[in-house]
C-alpha cells in the first residue's frame, strides 16, 4: 500500500514539476496567434482573380472613356462618379494583398518563436511585456488594415458588375 501511494505522490510531483511558469504569457501570444489566423481567413476568402479582373476592366473602361474628347452631361458625370467611385477600394485591396500576405506571415513567425522561446524558459518576463506589446499593436494595426481594405468588397465588386454599362 505505501508503495502505491509513494507511486502515486511521485507521479503527482512529476506532473507539477513539469507545468510551465509562463502559462499566462503563452496563452497571451495563443490569443494573438489565434486573432492572426482569423485575419488570414477573412483575407484568403476574397476571390482575388476576381477582383483583379474587375480591376482591369475598370483600367480598360477608364481609358476608353479618356479617349473621348466630347463633354458629358450632368446625369452621365453622376453615373460615371457612381461606377468608378470604387476604384479606390478595389486598388487599394489589389496593391496590398501581396503585402498583407507577407505581414501575416511575418507575424505568425514572430509570434511562434516568441511562444517557444517562453516554452523554453529563453525569454524574461520583463522582456515578454516589451515584445508583447509591440506585436500587440503591429497585429492589431494589420487587422484593422485588413478588415478596411476588405469590408464591403462583396458589395462594391457587386455594385461595378450591375452598374457597368
Amino acid at each position: 500500500m505505501k508503495k502505491y501511494i509513494l507511486f502515486i505522490v511521485t507521479i503527482a510531483l512529476g506532473l507539477g514539476s513539469c507545468n510551465n511558469p509562463n502559462e499566462k504569457e503563452i496563452g497571451e501570444i495563443d490569443g494573438l496567434i489565434a486573432i492572426i489566423d482569423d485575419t488570414e481567413k477573412s483575407l484568403l476568402t476574397v476571390d482575388t482573380s476576381v477582383v483583379f479582373a474587375a480591376k482591369r476592366q475598370m483600367e480598360t473602361d477608364i481609358a476608353e472613356i479618356n479617349e473621348i474628347n466630347d463633354t458629358l452631361t450632368r446625369e452621365e458625370a453622376f453615373r460615371l462618379d457612381d461606377i468608378f467611385g470604387s476604384k479606390k477600394r478595389l486598388y487599394n485591396i489589389v496593391n496590398n494583398y501581396p503585402g498583407f500576405i507577407r505581414q501575416i506571415n511575418f507575424s505568425k513567425t514572430q509570434l511562434n518563436n516568441m511562444k517557444q522561446d517562453l516554452e523554453n524558459g529563453l525569454m524574461k518576463k520583463e522582456d515578454f511585456e516589451s515584445h508583447y506589446v509591440m506585436e500587440q499593436a503591429e497585429v492589431m494595426m494589420l487587422n484593422n488594415q485588413i478588415h478596411k481594405a476588405i469590408d464591403g468588397l462583396d458589395i462594391t465588386m457587386k455594385k461595378i458588375e450591375s452598374d457597368r454599362p
